[in-house]
This record gives C-alpha cells, structure tokens and sequence, in this order.
C-alpha cells in the first residue's frame, strides 16, 4: 500500500539542525487539486541546504533517495501540491523497515508491509501540534514544543536508519553529493535530483574546511518538489510551505577561557581565578553525548585547588553525579616535562538541560615554586561528540584511552586513534596567548647592577632585600648565582640567606669572573636577578655593602612593576633616585634587561668624597659639615677658656 500524503499527512519534511523535526504545519486544501500527469513527463529538481555564512563552510552532504512518488495532486492556483504518494525505494526497504521497528516494534503497521517510508510519510509527523491531526506516532511528552520535537520518534526514525551499517554501505552508489561550501556561501545545492524523499548526510572529513575541528549536522529528511516537463510547472511548496529546501545553523561547540575577576596574583605563593564559557550543545541524535572541558596549563607552576564550581544557567551542578573532576592527570612531578590536564566532565549530564543554556566553570590555581616565570599561559581543550551514528553505549567520555595519559577524551577522528573507539568524538583546542590571551597572566621580574661609582664596575658581596607594599620582607629561593626567585614559603626568618630549597631574605649579587652581559642572566659581579613577582611596587633596599665599601651610606628605591603597553608580554619598570644619589631613577617605562640603561644601577661608595653633593644628599652633607664646624668651633671656644682661666 502507497503511503499517501495530503494537507492532513504531510509530504513536504523539512528538517534542519536548528528547528530539526519541526514539521511544516497544515493549512486548508483547495477546492479542486487535480491530477498530475507524472511519469515520463516528471523533470528533476533541485534539494538546497542553506544556512548563515560561514555554517556551510567545508562542509560535504549526501543525498541518498529512500521514498519515490507515485502519483500526486495540485492545486492550479498557485502551483502547490496537495497531495502525495509514497513508495519506498527497493534498496533501502530492509533497512527503513528496521529502523522504524527500533523505534516503535508495532512498525510497519497494517497496509505497509514494505513500505515503510510510506508508513513514515503518512502517519509520523513526530510531534503534535493544535493543526496537526496524525498524532498516532508523535512524541506526546511537552507536546507541541520545539524542545521535545526534536527527540520525537521521527528524529530517531532518521538517525536510526542513517547509523545502519548497509544503509551506509549503499550510500556511495545510491546518492547524489553537494558541496564543499565557502566561508561566505550561505547555500549548497543538488541538482539533477529525481522527486522524492531523500535523508541528507553530513560526510565532511575532519579537518576539512575553515576549522580544524568542527560538528557534522545530523541526518535530515527532506521532500523535494515535482516539475513537469510539458508545461514547466514546478510544484515546489504544500500547506504554504517550501519542498525540497533544509536549513542549518552553526553548531560548532566552542568554549573560552578568562581570568575571573580583579583578584588574581600571578606572583610565586598567589592565586590565579579562572573562568570557562561555553554553552549546551544540540545533542539531538544521541543517546549519550561526550562534553569535556580540559584545562591544559603552560607550565607545572599551577596547582589546581579543588574548588570548581560548574554551573548550567542558574543551576549549580553536583561534583560526583552530574560532572567529574580527573586531576589525577596534572603535572607527575614537580619538573614533569609532558603536558598534563585538569578535565571537568559533563559527560553523564549534558543532555538532560536545554539546547545553548550558559556553562561555567570557574576555579582557582595557585603559583607554585615550580613556575618558570614569565607568561603563565593556560588553554583549554573542547572534547565533543560529533558522529550520531557512533556514540558510546554509556555516559561514558572514554577520557584518556588513547594511550597518552593526558586526561583528555579521547579524538575517535584522529589518526591513531585505538581500535574500538566508540565515543565519537573530537576536540577543539583553545591555543594560549592567541584567541585565548584573557586567562595569561605574567609573572615579573626586575634585573639590578651594584657597581663601584667611581668607575661603575661591577661588585662582589653586596646584598639586597625587597620589601613588597605592605611592608613585608619577602622570602626568596635561590635559582642560581645572582639569581633568585620569590618563594611559596614566606615564614623563613628576617636576615637569612636563600638557598636552592631553604627561603631566605637578602639576596646576595652575583660573585664572579666580571664581564660583559647583553642578556638577561647574571653572568658579571654586581648582577642580580629578582623574579616570581607580580605586577606593583616594592621597595628594594641595600642591607651590606660589598666589602671595603662604606655601610654608612646604604641606598633604597621604589621599584614599579608591570607590562610594557605596547607588549604586556615583557617586563617593564619604573624606579625613584634615592637621597643619597646612589640609584639612578628610571621615571620611564623601561624595559627590563641586564644592561645599564634597563636595570637598576646601585653604586657604592668607599669614601665621602664620593658621594654626590647635589639634592637632598647635597644638604644633609652641608649640614652634616655645618654642624662638624659649630662643634670644632665650640671646642675651640671651650679650650680658649681653659687657657685663659689658667
């Protein structure tokens, strides 16, 4: 029996990645459609895909024909159908059969034994509606919203039947193809196309295209319209909407990463707040859908704090049931050279909340001992399923079973893949410091040269300490000769010398074979490397001066740190001169570098006369002179009386 389609049984089933089974709603019949004289004198027609710019890009689709028309009626009127019979196309007879019967077991119903597709087009409209009366096969939960439409029983009708191994199988010889798309089309077309119902595939490769990772649609079914070749009539909409048209939206998953908040201390000891966005995914089609996010930090300097917090719109989720948290893959050891992850994944819950409610997650980490300095780079990698037609038999995101020990959810897609891949899924990095540069932080340093000030050679023996803006003497760890970086640990005693493992305060400058350096590590007498830092002010003070040099006369500077504007990514600093004239004042912007002009320049002194006598250390030394005279003349004066009185 022909599956016969009318304005009260739909023929026309468009279906789109956006409103998906929503189907096309039924309006009133002409009064006199007539008869179509069809066979020889049917042309073909045309299916087209459309969608925003850039939604098509890449982007290769099948047509494979399940459903012929047998005979059909139009209105006169305006060239629209009315009606439609249905066959179904031989080859695909078994597998349509045994995809409707997964879906409802009392499929095929009477008056369809093979004819399936027909059974489809006649009774299964997939929701109901207040217009449409063919409701024996709707799914009825919610009916009449879009939401529970696009898991009704004809979404699984046509996933099922496109996930079929022989259905795939035949697909090659029996389709037409269309595409790839550009970046700016908004349509592809099939041309040449013989009437009918047809189940439209995404086939893109990974990796095609203008995105390295992107989701392929899901199966859609569509009715085309019929063209006469006597007349050229083309009878291309019924109940006042449009055949042989389907549209798509841009469903990639994307997610960003950003620091969260004003409160982040990228110095060594302090925390880091981070925040992911994204949003839910279309997961209709699937059963089980993989969505993982996985922190990927630039360097084995951040410990994660075990404090997430993922939320879907306004509900936070619970950690253990609705998400999981695998930390397990951080960074081995404290130098661990691979990169590891902190993965957040919303496997077992992403498909009980609606299509595009906001997901965050936020958390914190905190700068560890390990941090190597400089730019504290983090992305994150987007695990999502892409394939329907293979998808894990539970919620399960198969994390880590590629062999890599990384966390990640495994890439089904990518090459080198494991065998028995099932979770159908790829991933889409975020790269650090590029579309990703609002969760890089930058941890600074500032370079210091003590040198003799009569002929600014470099010393040996001086120390240093730094005092951040609250007065505290700040702890360091010793990384090498002259070199020193702020410690985790800030409860080492007042006066100490740091040491590899051991927090200390005073910071000795670099003892050596002087030299010449163009570069930023201490390599000549005098230099000093101050790292682990964050962007402020600090007061960099002389405690000892090198030996043979004068300890009366000890030089401090207020030194400012913080990015270039042109470059955030370098260090950069300001300092104020000291009383005494010992330090060069940098009122400036200036690049850090062990150099003279892009370091702090301590001299010191081994006699007064070398002190300069202008500004404030000027007066204080005429003072000083004054007061050594009132005192010579006093004793004079004193001793004058003595003689007299004898």
């Amino acid at each position: 029996m022909n599956g016969k389609l009318n304005l009260r049984a739909l023929a026309g089933i468009a279906v789109s990645t956006a409103t998906l089974l929503a189907l096309i709603p039924l309006g009133s019949a002409n009064a006199d459609p007539a008869q179509l004289n069809m066979g020889t004198n049917t042309d073909t027609t045309t299916i087209t895909i459309t969608g925003p710019a850039g939604s098509l890009e890449g982007h290769s689709f099948k047509a494979v024909k399940i459903g012929d028309y047998d005979n059909a009626t139009g209105n006169a009127s305006d060239h629209s159908l009315a009606s439609v019979s249905v066959s179904t196309v031989a080859g695909v007879k078994t597998d349509a059969a045994a995809a409707l019967h997964s879906v409802d077991s009392s499929s095929p119903g009477a008056g369809y034994d093979g004819n399936p597709v027909g059974e489809v087009a006649s009774r299964w409209l997939g929701y109901s509606a207040a217009s449409y009366t063919n409701t024996d096969k709707d799914e009825t939960s919610n009916s009449g919203t879009a939401a529970n439409a696009w898991n009704g029983n004809l979404r699984k009708f046509v996933t099922n039947l496109a996930a079929q191994t022989d259905f795939n199988t035949s697909m090659g010889s029996s389709s037409i193809t269309a595409g790839p798309g550009g970046a700016s089309d908004t349509s592809v077309q099939f041309t040449g196309v013989e009437p009918g119902i047809y189940v439209i595939e995404d086939v893109t490769a990974r990796g095609v295209g203008g995105s390295s990772a992107h989701k392929n649609s899901i199966p859609m079914l569509v009715s085309t319209g019929i063209k006469l070749k006597d007349d050229a009539t083309a009878y291309m909409s019924i109940g006042g909407q449009a055949l042989g048209t389907v549209s798509i939206k841009k469903d990639e998953p994307s997610v960003a990463k950003a620091l969260d908040g004003s409160n982040n201390d990228p110095s060594v000891g302090g925390t880091l707040h981070y925040k992911l966005t994204g949003s839910v995914p279309l997961t209709t089609g699937y059963t089980h859908y993989v969505y993982t996010l996985a922190d990927n930090p630039s360097q084995p300097g951040l410990t994660y704090n075990n404090d997430a917090v993922v939320k879907v719109g306004n509900t936070t989720l619970t950690v253990g049931t609705q998400y999981t948290v695998d930390a397990t893959h951080m960074y081995a050891s404290p130098n661990g050279a691979s990169t590891r992850y902190i993965v957040f994944d919303l496997t077992p819950s992403i498909m009980s909340f609606h299509y595009q409610d906001p997901i965050t997650v936020t958390y914190s980490m905190k700068v560890n001992d390990n941090a190597a300095g400089g730019a504290l780079q983090n992305g994150v990698t987007l695990g999502y399923s892409n394939n329907p037609g293979n998808q894990p038999s539970s919620d399960s995101s198969q994390t880590g079973t590629d062999g890599n020990g990384d966390g990640q959810v495994t890439d089904c897609s990518a090459s080198g893949a494991p065998s028995g891949c099932t979770n159908g899924s790829i991933t889409n990095n975020v790269v650090p410091g590029s579309s990703n540069s609002g969760s890089t932080a930058y941890m600074r340093h500032f370079d210091l040269i003590n040198e003799k000030k009569i002929d600014n050679s470099g010393l040996e023996g001086a120390k240093f300490q730094v005092v951040d803006s609250t007065g505290h003497v700040i702890n360091f760890l010793k990384m090498g000769n002259g070199s020193y970086k702020k410690s985790v640990s800030q409860s080492a005693a007042t006066g100490s010398d740091p040491s590899a493992s051991a927090a200390g305060t005073d910071l000795t400058v670099y003892a050596g074979t002087a030299g010449s350096s163009s570069g930023d590590d201490p390599i000549s007498s005098g230099q000093l490397r101050v790292d682990g830092l964050a962007d402020g002010d600090y007061t960099v003070k002389e405690v000892a001066a090198a030996p043979g040099f004068s300890g009366t006369f000890l030089p401090s500077t207020k030194v400012t740190l913080k990015g270039n504007a042109s470059a955030p990514a370098t260090d950069a600093f300001t300092n104020t001169a000291d009383v005494w004239g010992l330090i060069a004042a940098h009122s400036t912007l200036t690049d850090v570098g062990m150099t003279q002009n892009n370091a702090v320049i301590v001299w010191n002194i081994n006699s007064v006369s070398q002190l300069p006598l202008t500004g404030g250390a000027g007066v204080i030394l005429a003072l000083l002179i004054v007061v050594a005279l009132a005192i010579i003349a006093a004793v004079l004066i004193m001793t004058r009386r003595r003689l007299n009185k004898q």
